[in-house]
């Protein structure tokens, strides 16, 4: 019996154009300047591999999910959400195109403040998430927040820790983890890598809103279909298994389900089937990644 596997399609990456400029943020928080913030993150959810955070709008506790592959965004609410809060939208209004192209207009509102973990963020333009999914969250988190720090992805202990732009973790060696470039472009924090069974290079987006799980737990990261060479369709299989080679070293082998999208530029994503596998450390600042492979 085949397998059934759930693709969690709706937070992959996006694409946002902004019709008009707008500020973020007015982000006042000392704390991080001193000191690490530790964010706990859950994994277990309605779908399964989606990391969770609780984050207070205007006094209300929400379950937003952690997506590092939407760029643009600094926090998105669901309609639901925003009248949860009593938020009123503007006339703000910004464009989304999802991976299968559909395009989304949504309204901005003016959050006084939010809170996430001992963080606190005042004057906040959010908009609303129009994008409707499965996993119960009521929004997302987005790069807009996280490229201002320094982060630590760290699954198997179920948190994040962000530092200043300027920190690195005292607690771990990052000499003796695998270090290796990333471009940050419009469209995402991206990893070229080359293909050991297809030697060729592949563009990848680490986005932790990219999971696809099977019947049986199984995770995978995901892979544009038309990466690999035409099949025929008899002979088409659903999932793959490669080995990353980045920089001259190989970072290990990765299970991909190949999906059809057409956006953004990228040969895949990775998510879950990484980050679950890895603990990373992101320096936004110098745009590298250190990726710790004894896990």
């Amino acid at each position: 019996m085949k397998s059934k596997i759930y693709v969690k399609s709706f937070y992959l990456l996006i694409v946002c154009i902004f019709l008009t400029c707008s500020s973020f943020a007015d982000i006042k928080n000392s704390e991080i300047e001193s000191q690490s913030v530790i964010i706990p993150i859950e994994l277990n959810g309605k779908m399964k591999g989606m990391p969770i955070v609780n984050v207070t709008v205007n006094g209300q506790v929400m379950h937003l999910a952690l997506d590092t592959g939407a760029d643009n965004v600094f926090i998105a609410l669901t309609p639901e959400a925003l009248a949860k809060t009593e938020i009123k939208t503007s006339k703000e209004i910004k464009k989304n195109l999802d991976v299968n192209g559909k395009l989304y207009k949504s309204h901005s509102a003016q959050v006084s403040e939010i809170k996430i973990g001992n963080l606190s963020f005042n004057n906040i333009t959010v908009f609303e998430e129009l994008r409707k999914t499965d996993d119960s969250s009521e929004g997302i988190i987005g790069n807009k927040l996280f490229d201002k720090f320094n982060i630590l992805i760290d699954y198997k202990e179920s948190r994040i820790i962000l530092y200043s732009n300027i920190s690195l973790p005292s607690f771990v060696d990052l000499n003796k983890w695998l270090k290796i470039p990333f471009k940050h472009e419009d469209i995402g924090i991206i990893i070229e890598a080359m293909s050991e069974k297809q030697n060729k290079m592949m563009r990848l987006c680490l986005d932790s809103g990219a999971v696809a799980v099977n019947e049986e737990g199984k995770s995978f990261n995901l892979l544009k279909a038309d990466y690999l060479p035409t099949q025929n369709n008899a002979d088409k299989a659903k999932t793959y298994s490669d080995g990353l080679i980045i920089n001259g070293i190989n970072i290990g082998n990765m299970d991909f389900y190949l999906l059809d999208f057409t956006q953004p530029a990228v040969d895949g994503f990775l998510g879950y089937g990484f980050l679950s596998k890895y603990k990373i450390f992101i320096d936004f600042y110098e745009q590298y990644i250190y990726i710790n492979k004894n896990f």
